[in-house]
């Protein structure tokens, strides 16, 4: 292709974050074709008067996400869709707003536990202050089932702000921990389900909880791009666990087109995707992958996430959408 027109606008979006969302937007309306060559880097940042490595860093989200593919010594290509696999972007076009989206600056810590000066204390002991003083009558009581209804309010707004995600505080029950919520998933299906399907490798903790419940376990290997969704099909399993923003344990990140695949697939079978995105927001680079349950409008997904390490693991909050 000759190149694009985009009008960069002075606002709090990086110029790479909006080269990212042009031309992404313009792979799901068909206006960039299926194996379509993308300009060199070194050619749209001529074009558009912008530097070489604003344009690196919009074509490597765009290769994590799995919209363009690269070929060496050849160029970026946009990568090749079906004509229902292009329906479902416009349909879900306006489920996900990326510039909604807000990247989150987060400290890495060790996988047991996190770093003393990663945890602001004072901010913590302030709020338990403020609580202590003015919310009393709240902790004389057993609260709600559900979670209290502040905590799962702001938990809907940062899921939509920072995940893309869709859903209402009705929607989210918090627990003590994903194993705890995994229990109440697989009592609720128990009378429906038989099977249960797990990435593999995958979250063993997980797997047990649901063997623990009578259910049997279909082990679907795990593809450079995600989960593997034919043999996932052949199992005939109607639920599913996956972690499609960073797989657990290989790292990696299921592509924009095993997404849509995954989602018809529960829409066909009328099945369920268990999506599990304990820590999505840590990055060392880039623009955190928007959450699968946003890109299906909320249907057919249940989302899981949890605080544990991105603020500290003995609190013990997660939640379930």
């Amino acid at each position: 292709m000759i190149g694009f027109v985009i009008n960069f606008q002075n606002s709090g979006s990086p110029k790479y974050i909006q080269l990212y969302e042009y031309i992404r937007k313009e792979i799901e309306l068909g206006n960039l074709k299926n194996r379509e060559k993308l300009p060199s880097v070194r050619m749209l940042s001529k074009m558009l008067s912008i530097s070489k490595v604003t344009v690196e860093n919009a074509y490597s989200q765009l290769l994590v996400e799995g919209y363009i593919e690269s070929k060496n010594k050849s160029g970026y290509y946009v990568m090749e869709f079906e004509a229902d696999e292009l329906g479902q972007f416009k349909k879900h076009l306006k489920a996900i707003e990326p510039q909604e989206i807000q990247a989150l600056d987060a400290t890495l810590y060790n996988t047991d536990g996190t770093e003393e000066n990663a945890f602001n204390f004072s901010e913590w002991k302030k709020a338990i202050n403020l609580v202590l003083e003015y919310e009393t009558k709240a902790l004389l009581s057993y609260g709600e089932p559900q979670g209290e209804l502040c905590l799962r309010r702001e938990i809907a707004r940062f899921v939509h702000q920072s995940r893309g995600g869709v859903c209402k505080p009705e929607q989210i029950i918090i627990g003590a921990g994903i194993q705890y919520l995994f229990g109440l998933i697989a009592t609720g299906f128990k009378n429906d389900f038989l099977k249960v399907a797990f990435e593999y490798p995958g979250f063993s903790k997980g797997m047990v909880v649901f063997e623990d419940y009578g259910y049997q376990m279909e082990k679907i290997r795990v593809e450079k791009d995600g989960i593997d969704v034919k043999m996932l099909e052949a199992s005939g399993a109607r639920i599913v666990y996956v972690s499609p923003s960073h797989q657990y344990p290989t790292g990696s990140i299921m592509s924009i087109k095993k997404r849509l695949q995954l989602l018809d697939w529960a829409a066909k079978n009328h099945a369920y995707i268990i999506e599990d995105d304990y820590d999505s927001l840590l990055r060392y680079e880039g623009y955190p992958v928007p959450a699968l349950q946003g890109l299906g409008e909320g249907e057919h997904v249940i989302y899981v996430g949890s605080f544990s390490k991105l603020l500290i693991p003995s609190l013990r909050i997660s939640f379930m959408i």
